[in-house]
């Protein structure tokens, strides 16, 4: 099994943290490939280099015009180029993206960790909500409090 942890950023933070953990974890098992893909610029060399040697890293580039696009076809290639089974997605900001992934990659399975309470509630609009319900496969929550957000919507 192939996984691709997706995430926008990554800078010094509990998603990140939590990022390395899962991806280096993963990347122990015998029939897991783990990789990581940072979408945007902002992220920190220093805390890429704790991913384990095993664990590939790719960073999205794109120019000023059409960025979000250039980052869907990148990401769409990247997936279809390495056969990613499955894409979990850690910041949920980008849920429209991410349909545009699925609907291009129908047979990858996608996975939304939600780090956070008031994430699922506050910072992602009603179309992000159901975009991530529909695509995703299973969206996990990280702490009791997370899930009592999530089902509130």
């Amino acid at each position: 099994m192939k996984i691709l942890n997706v995430f926008y950023s990554f800078k010094q933070g509990g998603v990140e943290r939590l990022g390395i953990a899962i991806a280096n974890q993963l990347a122990n098992y015998r029939d897991v490939e783990s990789d990581v893909c940072i979408i945007s610029k902002e992220y920190s060399e220093e805390l890429l280099s704790e991913f384990s040697k095993t664990v590939k890293v790719f960073k999205l580039e794109s120019k000023r015009k059409l960025r979000k696009l250039q980052y869907v076809r990148q990401l769409i290639r990247i997936i279809k180029e390495n056969e990613i089974d499955v894409v979990h997605v850690h910041q949920g900001n980008l849920m429209p993206f991410f349909l545009l992934i699925k609907t291009a990659c129908p047979d990858v399975t996608f996975y939304f960790t939600v780090h956070d309470t008031y994430i699922f509630s506050s910072d992602l609009n009603e179309m992000d909500r159901k975009i991530a319900n529909l695509i995703c496969k299973r969206i996990i929550a990280i702490s009791d409090g997370v899930v009592k957000d999530i089902r509130s919507c």
